[in-house]
């Protein structure tokens, strides 16, 4: 684990025991925390998306919403709405 790796995992750590973590979307992007509300219709449409995807890719398509990505770049630990990502990208558990 490389050092950006590690202090991503720290600011997360210490995000996720703040208060009102639950009901906002945090992000790091470029050593930036961005917060955003979570909407029932930002769900709705993130839904649609992965049903789309699905269509297109099949259920056994990697399919991420809302998960750390550390994206290439200093301090970039992402978390996209739907991320789609080679099936080789990560090992199956």
């Amino acid at each position: 684990m490389d050092a950006n790796t590690r202090r991503l995992d720290a600011w997360f750590e210490q995000l996720e025991r703040v208060p009102l973590a639950e009901k906002f979307r945090v992000e790091v992007v470029g050593g930036n925390i961005h917060m955003t509300p979570q909407r029932t219709t930002h769900w709705q449409v993130i839904s649609l998306i992965t049903h789309a995807v699905e269509d297109r890719f099949g259920r056994e398509a990697t399919i991420f919403s809302n998960v750390r990505i550390d994206f290439p770049g200093p301090e970039n630990g992402f978390c996209p709405d739907v991320a789609l990502l080679r099936t080789d990208t990560f090992p199956r558990d």
